[in-house]
C-alpha cells in the first residue's frame, strides 16, 4: 500500500475526486456506527463507485468479515487456511488464560485516536460496550476504563496516573505516530 495514493478514510473524510479518478472496482469500509457509512455510501454512489461495508472490529465477527473479503478477492482457500490457523492460535491462548484470576490480569489503558499535537489533558478511551473490548478480554488483560466508560469517552491524565496501568496501548488511526508511512520514512531500505 505504500506506493498507492492516499484517498483518506471514512472517519476524517475521503477524497472523492481522487477515488473517482482511480476508478476502483469497490471501496471497502467498516460498517461501524461511528464511521457513519450511510453518508459515505451515498457520496460514493453519486460518483458511480461501488462500496461494501464489512463488520465492525470485533473478534467474533472477524471470521465472517475475512470470509467475505476472501470471496471478493478470490482467495477462499487462503481464507480457509488462515481461519483454521486463527482458531488454533486462539484455542492455545484461551487455554493458557482459562484459569487466570482477576488479580493476575495485566491492567491496561487503551488510548483512542488523539491528535499528537494536542495539549489537552483529556484522553479518549473505550469501555466495556466497545467492540474492541472483547480483544482485550481475550488477551487476558483488564481494561482500567471498563467501569468508568460504557462505550467510549474521555478521561483525564490524572485519572490514568491514579489507576496506574501496567501497560498503555495507543491506537493510531490518524497515522501520526505509526503506520506504513512512518516505517518508510524511518526504515526506507526495508521497503
Amino acid at each position: 500500500m505504500s506506493g498507492k495514493p492516499i484517498t483518506g478514510n471514512q472517519w476524517q473524510g475521503l477524497n472523492y475526486e481522487l477515488i473517482a479518478k482511480l476508478k476502483p472496482d469497490v471501496v471497502i469500509m467498516l460498517g461501524f456506527p461511528v464511521a457513519q457509512p450511510e453518508q459515505t455510501l451515498k457520496k460514493l454512489d453519486e460518483i458511480s463507485v461501488k462500496a461494501i461495508c464489512i463488520g465492525a472490529p470485533h473478534p467474533e465477527l472477524e471470521p465472517k468479515t475475512i470470509t467475505i473479503l476472501g470471496k471478493i478477492f478470490g482467495m477462499e482457500e487462503r481464507v480457509e487456511a488462515y481461519l483454521k490457523w486463527r482458531d488454533e492460535g486462539l484455542s492455545v491462548v484461551r487455554g493458557r488464560l482459562l484459569n487466570l484470576k482477576e488479580d493476575e490480569k495485566v491492567k491496561v489503558y487503551v488510548e483512542m485516536q488523539q491528535n499528537p499535537a494536542s495539549r489537552s489533558l483529556c484522553r479518549r478511551t473505550w469501555g466495556k460496550q466497545y467492540p474492541m473490548q472483547t480483544t482485550i478480554e481475550w488477551s487476558g488483560l483488564k481494561n482500567i476504563a471498563e467501569g468508568k466508560i460504557q462505550r467510549w469517552g474521555e478521561v483525564d491524565m490524572e485519572w490514568i496516573v491514579r489507576e496506574n496501568p501496567d501497560m498503555i496501548l495507543l491506537g493510531d488511526w490518524t497515522d501520526a505516530w505509526t503506520g506504513y508511512k512512518k516505517l518508510i520514512l524511518q526504515f526506507p531500505r526495508i521497503f
